[in-house]
């Protein structure tokens, strides 16, 4: 299995569920790539309705509602607006006609329903709203996963318990057919060096990079991916609801989420052919999206909000496989090879990950003869196991009381990231009052966490614990001022240096540096 991202940890703990050897490669740390630069949306599907993509719309739902019951510790309920302002492309009826026929869609499932808000309305929840123009708003309810990196690790170190060997920071350099299979070259970008693996198929799910690995398995194989880029902005302001509403500079969708202390904008992915490995957000795209924000949010104040921290990723649609041989968001299965062992999987979305596994080891199967059906719609995720979060964390607070210097804030901040893998942690936090104490002022991330993070869950740099381990990535800072504190927690784990601590330091504030640019003009004066 090559790619640590969601589709390719999905696969690996399918693969490994079904009693499957598996080695999952992975050439920087897990999720690394795109799966931590999305939207942080476990999307319904609405947008599908304007397409004619029934299909889609349902799989997202069915998708996503198992996510709600299997993973409830990461995914949370998100309110958005969706405001109708004179002249935008989407009128009000359009809008009363497409919720009503998405809930005539999802009859059945639970959840609040949808509707159309007057402007009073509209204003009363978001008071933020410019009222001038505004003509009404639809009130959508969909689903936020603000940690999707937690979900990818949840795959990864389920795949690890049932049997996997999950290797991040392992760079796949050939893959070459054998007699029996294939063999997969690799190097370790940490220890040094090069080996081989052996395995009768070998899985291709590395998305934005799927031709670049295909390459090296067969210079001619044909692209299968159209990278779509989706650049986020994260802006200090405090938002009650998701808002999505056509941006005034184009016609694409403009969106503004509550991230922790910020609000998280976006557009619409656009086309890019951009390297992967070196895809940025452009000081243009920066500037539209806070333009964006500016006018919806902030339009009676004088100055716009400024810019925390901005990241841009790559999202992979198949190639080929929309109308006239446009890309569609349709996942599909490639098998190639002279035994048609070598699988490529491409497109989907990040709610539809666990289908596109369950296809993708069911076609494993077939090659490999081994007719075990999937059961990750059935197995809890790691951190799962129980339904209600508030019942679950209500009777970890009673258990833990007579523990001092772990408030009940804290148990609740620990559930919302571990579920009930909380309690490693909180093993953890027992060895040394110092360790149940917040990594630096400001953050709500505890010492315990970083030990946590080094010693189970592979971390071996400080971005990968501040940016794919803990929340103190989303805040405003993006986890720099606690970066050195980070540093000496994991120094003792892996045997750092003086000069080590102060290279990674170094390191991670350049990462965010380079990944963070300001717009120009009157977005950065703002």
């Amino acid at each position: 299995m090559i790619g640590g991202g969601i589709n390719g940890s999905g696969i690996a703990r399918d693969a490994a569920l079904r009693g499957l050897s598996c080695v999952l490669l992975e050439k920087g740390d897990f999720s690394s790539g795109t799966s931590s630069k999305t939207s942080r949306i476990l999307h319904g599907g609405l947008s599908y309705l304007e397409e004619g993509h029934f299909h889609l719309l349902l799989e997202n739902l069915h998708e996503r509602d198992l996510l709600v019951r299997m993973a409830p510790h990461l995914v949370r309920p998100l309110p958005a607006l969706l405001p109708v302002y004179r002249g935008d492309p989407r009128g009000l009826w359009k809008l009363r006609a497409g919720l009503g026929l998405y809930d005539a869609l999802t009859v059945g499932r639970t959840g609040p329903g949808h509707g159309i808000l007057t402007i009073a309305e509209a204003r009363r929840r978001a008071p933020f709203l410019p009222s001038e123009g505004l003509k009404g708003a639809g009130l959508f309810h969909d689903y936020q996963m603000v940690l999707p990196e937690r979900l990818v690790l949840e795959n990864t170190l389920s795949a690890r318990e049932h049997g996997a060997r999950c290797l991040n920071y392992h760079e796949v350099l050939a893959v070459a057919d054998e007699p029996e299979g294939l063999s997969v070259t690799i190097r370790d970008a940490l220890g040094g060096g090069s080996r081989r693996f052996f395995g009768r198929t070998v899985v291709n799910a590395t998305g934005a990079w799927a031709d670049r690995v295909g390459a090296l398995y067969h210079p001619g194989l044909a692209p299968k991916v159209v990278p779509m880029k989706g650049t986020h902005v994260a802006v200090p302001c405090t938002l009650g609801h998701a808002v999505f509403v056509h941006s005034r500079h184009d016609a694409r969708l403009f969106f503004a989420l509550p991230v922790g202390d910020v609000a998280l904008v976006g557009l619409a992915r656009s086309p890019s052919n951009a390297d992967p490995d070196r895809v940025s957000p452009e000081p243009a795209e920066v500037e539209q999206l806070v333009d964006d924000l500016r006018r919806l949010v902030l339009s009676s104040e004088p100055r716009g909000p400024g810019v925390s921290w901005a990241y841009a990723g790559l999202h992979p649609l198949a190639a080929g496989t929309g109308k006239g041989g446009s890309p569609s968001r349709r996942h599909r299965l490639h098998l190639e090879g002279p035994s048609r062992r070598f699988l490529t999987i491409v497109g989907g979305t990040f709610t539809t990950f666990r289908k596109m596994a369950e296809e993708t080891v069911d076609a494993v199967c077939q090659r490999v003869k081994h007719p075990i059906p999937t059961s990750t719609d059935r197995v809890p995720f790691f951190g799962g196991g129980f339904q209600d979060r508030v019942l679950f964390r209500e009777n970890l607070c009673e258990c833990m009381q007579a523990i001092p210097n772990l408030p009940r804030e804290t148990v609740d901040h620990l559930v919302g990231l571990y579920g009930r893998r909380c309690c490693d942690v909180i093993d953890v936090a027992l060895e040394d009052e110092a360790l149940r104490r917040p990594i630096a002022p400001g953050y709500r991330d505890y010492a315990a966490q970083v030990v946590h993070a080094v010693r189970s869950e592979d971390a071996r740099h400080i971005d990968d614990v501040i940016l794919r381990r803990l929340q103190m990535g989303l805040s405003q800072d993006r986890g720099v001022a606690g970066a050195e504190a980070v540093a000496r927690l994991m120094a003792p784990e892996l045997g750092w240096s003086e000069a080590t601590i102060r290279g990674e330091v170094e390191r991670f504030r350049e990462t965010i540096r380079r990944d963070t640019p300001h717009p120009s003009g009157a977005a950065a004066r703002a």
